[in-house]
């Protein structure tokens, strides 16, 4: 379970590295269609570049998600049926079996409690790395924003790096 926890952190810093350039090429973008002294043609032609490089990062990133998603996907239902099981047991062990003494009971709740930490904690990353595909999407769709004000020879241009 700490693998898995540990690899969905390892994608999230690669995706928040490559988050950081694309706002990065964003912002160049930006101060670039509001400063007329640059020469735009060869300054877009570098931050394109760039932003072709990041793209290619985020390509592979995509694709490690897909195989890590595709490999984990039937461990994880299991796991986490499981791991769900075990608490709603122990728990019904705790409140509603008299017989169960408090040496067990103090046994058993750390128990409980430590395998709902690995749960929420284990959803909180994935939903991070959810919230974090988001953020890139919008940072792509703000450059394209941006690439959208030029005219459509600056774009044909581009196209041909």
């Amino acid at each position: 379970m700490m693998f898995l926890i540990l690899t969905v952190q390892c994608l999230i810093i690669k995706q928040q590295s490559v988050m950081k350039s694309v706002c990065r090429i964003n912002q160049k973008f930006e101060n670039v269609l509001a400063n007329k002294k640059y020469k735009k043609k060869d300054s877009m032609k570098l931050h394109w570049s760039l932003y072709l490089d990041n793209y290619n990062k985020l390509i592979r990133i995509c694709q490690e998600t897909k195989e890590y998603s595709r490999f984990w996907s039937p461990f994880l239902t299991c796991l986490i049926l499981g791991i769900l099981t075990d608490i709603c047991y122990l728990l019904f062990v705790c409140i509603f079996i008299n017989e169960t003494s408090i040496i067990e009971k103090i046994a058993l709740y750390p128990i409980s409690i430590n395998s709902l930490v690995l749960i929420f904690l284990l959803t909180g990353h994935c939903a991070k790395l959810v919230k974090n595909n988001l953020k890139i999407l919008h940072q792509n769709r703000l450059l394209f924003l941006n690439l959208s004000k030029f005219n459509i020879s600056s774009l044909l241009i581009l196209q041909k790096v």
